[in-house]
């Protein structure tokens, strides 16, 4: 098992909600209403009621690594 794998169960989204959450990270960019770190924090915490760590946003955008964040 890779250590990725192993930390999967310790991540606050599932991996279908995390796809559906960069996959509308992407739409608001194309509409030109890009998300910033605060809104996108929000939206983590709307999905699974948890407030993500300070810390982890950069992992988020080391996992996808198509996000960019201004």
């Amino acid at each position: 098992m890779h250590k990725k794998e192993a930390n999967e169960d310790q991540q606050i989204l599932s991996k279908p909600q995390e796809a559906t959450l960069v996959d509308w990270i992407g739409y608001q960019a194309v509409v030109a209403k890009p998300l910033d770190r605060d809104e996108i924090y929000s939206l983590v915490f709307d999905i699974s009621g948890v407030l993500p760590g300070s810390s982890w946003i950069y992992q988020f955008e080391e996992r996808h690594p198509e996000i960019c964040a201004s």
